[in-house]
This record gives structure tokens, sequence and C-alpha cells, in this order.
């Protein structure tokens, strides 16, 4: 557990330029095995190392490292956040040597003793390092929701977005190459008055802002659509009421249950906020899923959904009577994932093969980690995580505002994606939102943070055997 210089590590590293692209969200018209932890983990893996190879051009020996670190260090991540409180100093893994780097600001010096027991705890003493960092995550948050505010006018004309850079230690000014050089200028000005490191990156106006994408008319046909038979999963396919006769299609995301389940007892199927977008029958009607033979199950109606700087999330209420939940009867079939056949990076993933969903939302998305997704529109893909708390606007959304919290990541996604699940070693991470392009070749993507929007949501995602842990 070297403590090494901060400049001395990133001077290593080969920094990840911005390369941000115009992003879609991803909504569109239109019993597991009992190793399921096991075998999932070991067709994951492969994607996970193509993904570190293509992204950042490690050698697959490395990038195999990477990939065990990250498994290696399981779930530290949470218990060191909650240990430090407001000292946390953000965490990132280092993919160039295979390492887990915690940052240490002048705050974090009195909590080293209790961090280190953690890391010994974890047996990933010899994986880790404390990197020396100028400001606490909370620090950063707070200068980047003040140029979230500034930028405010930029980015409603998709020409700024922000993000955080935790290996940089550093809040990330995304600036569309159109904004004039006069404008650029008062802002590195004002970076520099800053009491945390701000940069600035300068990238094609092509490339920034996020977008909203429908498949304009659907029906169901085998050729269009896999379909999942009761019990409702994350990774369905799941539709609305017809409107105007076509359908909104998206995938659901995991099963969750209230942070109140005394007052709020129904069982909830999480999603993203836009799906209800495009007319009132889309968030007052009853939504469906359909089985292998295309026969419609109802699931119940929209409880709640916000597109803003929480994020893009929603769950419908699955207390309906007679509904899909109802009609299967089986809740410790709800804490797994569908995969819906499809490509699962250089391989094909098993058809209706589910995996088990262990963890929750409380678990923090972290940089250079290698989570996938599974969707309607994509299957099953993997990515590296580039930034964290992404703030921009999303093309197409009915709010019009910004949204936060969000995840950017270097997997490509589909339409129909919206909605679907984000996860990590079998924990839940979080609710697709966008992407660019198609697969396998699109790319980056975005998905709602559920680590930092869960309260939020007042949703808590459902571990195994039914419990919510």
């Amino acid at each position: 557990m070297a403590v090494i210089d901060a400049r001395a590590r990133h001077a290593c590293l080969t920094r990840l330029a911005v390369t941000g692209v115009m992003l879609t969200a991803l909504a569109s018209f239109g019993a597991p095995p009992a190793n399921a932890a096991t075998a999932a983990a070991s067709l994951e893996k492969p994607a996970q190392v193509s993904a570190l190879m293509s992204r950042l051009g490690i050698t697959e020996a490395i990038a195999t490292q990477d990939v065990e670190t990250q498994d290696a260090v399981g779930n530290l991540p949470s218990a060191v956040e909650e240990a430090l409180g407001n000292a946390y100093a953000g965490m990132w893994f280092d993919p160039w040597h295979a390492r887990f780097d915690i940052g240490v600001a002048p705050t974090t010096q009195s909590s080293l003793s209790k961090i280190r027991s953690l890391v010994a705890e974890h047996r990933v003493d010899g994986l880790t390092d404390f990197v020396p960092v100028q400001s606490t995550y909370g620090q950063l948050l707070a200068s980047k929701t003040g140029w979230d505010a500034r930028l405010g006018a930029l980015a409603n004309r998709h020409e700024a977005k922000t993000m955080l850079d935790a290996s940089q230690n550093a809040v990330v000014l995304a600036l569309s190459a159109d904004v004039s050089a006069q404008e650029v200028t008062a802002l590195a000005t004002a970076t520099t008055e800053d009491s945390v490191n701000v940069r600035i990156e300068r990238i094609a106006p092509a490339h920034l802002g996020s977008a909203v994408t429908y498949l304009g008319a659907c029906t169901f046909t085998p050729q269009l659509a896999d379909y999942c038979d009761p019990p409702l999963v994350a990774g369905t396919e799941i539709f609305s009421p017809p409107i105007g006769g076509y359908f909104k299609i998206c995938t659901g995301g995991f099963m969750a249950q209230s942070i109140l389940p005394e007052q709020y007892p129904d069982h909830y199927l999480l999603t993203a906020g836009h799906c209800f977008d495009g007319g009132s029958g889309y968030q007052t009607g009853q939504w469906a899923s359909a089985d292998h033979q295309e026969h419609a199950h109802a699931i119940g109606f929209l409880g709640y959904r916000y597109e803003d700087a929480r994020g893009d999330a929603a769950f419908i209420d699955l207390s309906l009577e007679h509904s899909y939940w109802e009609d299967s009867n089986s809740w410790g079939w709800y804490p797994y994932l569908y995969t819906p056949g499809k490509l699962w990076g250089p391989k094909s993933w098993p058809e209706d093969y589910s995996i088990n969903i262990v963890g929750t939302n409380e678990t923090p998305n972290v940089q250079y980690q290698t989570p996938c997704h599974s969707g309607f529109g994509a299957g099953v893909h993997c990515g590296v995580t580039e930034y964290t708390e992404v703030s921009e606007r999303i093309l197409g959304e009915e709010s019009g505002q910004i949204i936060g919290h969000l995840v950017q990541n270097s997997a490509c996604a589909e339409h129909g994606d919206s909605g679907g699940p984000w996860f990590f070693n079998n924990y839940a991470m979080g609710i697709m939102v966008g992407g660019q392009g198609g697969c396998p070749s699109g790319g980056p993507s975005v998905f709602d943070d559920l680590h930092a929007t869960d309260h939020a949501l007042g949703m808590k995602v459902v571990g195994s055997v039914g419990t919510v842990e």
C-alpha cells in the first residue's frame, strides 16, 4: 500500500482525452442455474478484457490483471466511502498498472489507519495505493455545481457539459469548438480562481449533447425482439399502452423495494424516466411485457419519475392485481437479470441466461471500472467507465433540463436499451439513459448512477432471495 505522489502517478498514466460524442437516449417504440454468478463471471471477463484493450490500448495481459484487480477489490469502494464520510477524496482503478487507487486529501489523513485496516481486511494491500490529492470529492462536487450554473446557457445549446475526473482530482469542462475564443479565455481565467483543479477540454460540436431516439413504429414479431416468460426480471423488454397505434418500448431495470417498506410495501421495477415522455398516455396507461408467444402481460403503472439534476430514472408499481408480477408468484426469482441472447462483447451470450443480482445500488461507480449492461436492443455489452458525475442536456427529453448524476462509459448501445440495468460483479450500478450509434462499434453511452440517485427515487434494489441488502 504505497503512498505515492499524485503528480508522479499521473505522469505515468496515458490520460484519456475527452472524446465527447453525440449520445442518444435509448427508449424505442414499437430458472437460472444455481451457479449463475460463477458462470456469468466467466463470460463477463472476456468482454471486460476486450473493452479495456480497445478503449485504452493496453495489452491483453495487463487488461486481464485489471479485471482480476477489480474482482479482488470487490465491495471495498463502498466501505471506504462510508468510512471516510466528508473526508472521502475519490477512488479509481489504474488500468495501466492494474492497481486500485484511493485519493488522500489533507482532511483524509486522520482516517488513514481506518482505511488501511479496511484494505487489509479485503486482502488487497498489495494492489492498493494511497494517492495524495488536493480536494475531497465533496469539494469537487461543490465546484462542479457552481460550474453547472455558470455553463447553463452553453449546456442548453449543447455546447458544454461537466463531469468529474477522479484520477486527476479535477472538474472537467467539456466545451464545443464553436464556443468563442473570448468566452473560453474568460472561463480559463475563472478556473485559475477556483479552489479545486478545473480542466477545460475542447471537443467537436457533433460530439456534444445527448439525444433521445425512439424507433418510429414497432409491432411484436419474433424478428424484432426476444421475449422473456415470467417472471419479470431486469433486462426484460417492457412496452407502453398503444398510443396512436404505436407502442413505446424500453428495457426493465432492477426489481426494487421502497426505502420505507412499512409505508410503501409494494414491489417496483426501475427504468428510465424518459421512457414516459411523448404524451400523458405513456404516464397514465398500463405498461406490460410479453412472453415468447407474444402474449402481453400487464405489469403495472408509472409510480414516479424524474429527468433533471437528480438523474433520469423512474419506477413502475407492480402492485396491479393479476399483474405479471402477481401471476408469476415467485418472489425468489426477482433479483435476476435477463440477457436476451445477443452479442456479449466478442462472444455470444447464451439465450435466456440469467445473472443473479447479489448486491444493491449502494455500490459507487469507480473510474476505469468495467461494468456491463443488458438491453432490449443491444443485448449485453461491457465498457470502461470514463467519467462520473456527468451533467448534460439530453436532446428530446420533455423536461428540457440538464440531466445530472450520469456515468459515461465506452460501451455501445442501441435503440430500446433505455431503462436497462448496468451491473458489475453482480452488483446493481445504474439505469441506461443514452448512447451514440449502434453496436458493436458505437459509444460511449451514459447511464443514471443509482448510487447517487437512489434516495431521490426512494428505492432500494432487491438482492438475492428477495431481500433488500
